[in-house]
């Protein structure tokens, strides 16, 4: 069954509960094309079961779930299998493969899927670490990075089959606030340059009114430049939500977060 929507991710009345305990109450959550969901709320607030639940690991107690359009909640493990190649998944830490080079993380699933020959694997794997900055790293170990590099490389690997979803799940956790600038830049250039809808889960302030207030744009034929909003531009195409209690307490602009009144809100933003 499809959904009438034209929502890349819908929840529709998604219940879950793990023993006794209800940690998702009947959400209700779409993302749409090239928008991003910037998800919040403290430990054990239903986050990254959300992730779980988009990526099909999990099985809702009841509502359904839809990727572009189609209901995967029926779906085995092994149709499940085609919905995964639509999402990228980036974890907190980059899950890199240690004993494999950069270059052969990016690849491995090129290789395990024999999509194309070693010479067009190359030249994937390389414009995948050059839109992440690291493609002089291509034959460095995942032990020769830093924090950030790992993550970069998680990023670079999750764009593999060029997926119009991606799902982030605390990918600033750790880092220094100029490593979690670029995370964030290489976030809005998915979203806005290449129209990637996403979902993204953060206990990262900073990094998530980054995300809702700045935008990428092409100058000079292929200058990147990151610019904010201003008093005539208000960006409409990221969104916060804030879980609480297994329900959305709140879904909305940066500006209408700040001003939310509860007290939840009030003191997590403190």
């Amino acid at each position: 069954m499809s959904a009438s929507s034209s929502a890349m991710i819908k929840l529709q009345d998604v219940t879950k509960s793990y023993l006794d305990q209800e940690v998702l109450k009947s959400i209700n959550l779409e993302v749409g094309r090239a928008e991003t969901k910037v998800i919040m709320g403290g430990s054990g607030a239903g986050k990254s079961t959300i992730i779980k639940l988009i990526l099909g690991l999990e099985k809702p107690d009841s509502g359904r779930i839809f990727i572009e359009g189609e209901d995967i909640t029926p779906l085995s493990e092994q149709e499940l299998m085609r919905v995964r190649k639509k999402i990228g998944m980036v974890f907190q830490e980059g899950a890199l493969f240690d004993s494999l080079t950069v270059g052969e993380n990016v690849a491995f699933k090129l290789r395990e899927e024999s999509v194309y020959d070693e010479d067009e694997t190359q030249v994937v794997v390389r414009r995948l670490l050059g839109f992440v900055g690291l493609e002089n790293a291509i034959d460095k170990m995942p032990s020769e990075l830093s924090g950030g590099m790992r993550r970069r490389v998680g990023i670079a690997r999750a764009l593999v089959g060029n997926p119009k979803i991606m799902l982030y799940d605390e990918p600033t956790a750790g880092l220094d606030p100029m490593t979690s600038r670029t995370i964030s830049e290489l976030v809005i250039k998915l979203r806005d340059l290449e129209g990637v809808s996403s979902i993204f889960v953060t206990h990262d302030l900073s990094t998530a009114f980054t995300l809702a207030s700045q935008f990428a744009v092409v100058k000079n034929g292929s200058e990147v430049q990151f610019l904010g909003e201003d008093g005539k531009l208000c960006l409409i195409n990221t969104r916060f939500v804030m879980i609480y209690d297994g329900k959305i307490l709140f879904e909305g602009t940066d500006e209408e977060l700040k001003y939310f009144d509860h007290e939840y809100i009030k003191e997590f933003l403190a």
